[in-house]
């Protein structure tokens, strides 16, 4: 029969001696929980979701990298999806050319002197109990000597809170303007 089925007569008897480990076991009592739990609410869960509530509701502890090997293993998914946005459609006022680009294609982020070129992004900070609460940062740095010129904070990214910190930013020089201002051109500076 092993000729038959192309199976070596060492791995058949392996086979037949193997032993279900306690982690195989575990996995199992996990899976039959995600699918006792998926299907009394129509598959609406993620990774994510579905790990909090192994850990919360079972006496199994998983992280998020095997709940989603066993979850992918078994065809099991959420059926949300986020949409996508189409950034294609988006309509911008002035889309400017990145004038950091050189003509050989390199960047020039070292100029040889202070107030030449400054860059600014907005980014979002999280904090608290379960890093549930956000603050979005405005910052401008000096790409001669990476310092911070000027920074504000705000609970979201609007042309107001930009506006600010590029006011901080003209106040702390003394007037003085950059030649370049680069930015990720997005809605907030646009």
């Amino acid at each position: 029969m092993c000729q038959y089925i192309g199976v070596s007569r060492a791995a058949y008897y392996k086979w037949t001696h193997h032993k279900v480990t306690a982690h195989k076991l575990e996995n199992e009592a996990i899976l039959d929980y995600i699918i006792e739990r998926e299907e009394s609410k129509n598959y609406i869960y993620g990774v994510r979701t579905m790990t909090m509530y192994i850990n919360e509701e079972t006496p199994y502890h998983a992280g998020e990298g095997r709940v989603r090997r066993i979850m992918r293993n078994n065809g099991i998914h959420s059926s949300i999806r986020v949409a996508k946005r189409d950034h294609k459609a988006e309509k911008k006022e002035y889309i400017l050319a990145n004038k950091l680009l050189c003509e050989d294609g390199s960047h020039d982020f070292a100029p040889k002197r202070p107030n030449i070129t400054w860059v600014t992004d907005c980014s979002e900070l999280r904090f608290g109990p379960g890093k549930k609460q956000r603050l979005r940062l405005s910052a401008i740095k000096d790409l001669y000597d990476h310092s911070i010129i000027a920074w504000s904070v705000a609970s979201t990214e609007t042309t107001q809170l930009v506006s600010e910190t590029i006011t901080k930013a003209l106040k702390a020089n003394h007037g003085l303007k950059p030649q370049i201002l680069h930015s990720d051109q997005g809605s907030a500076y646009t």
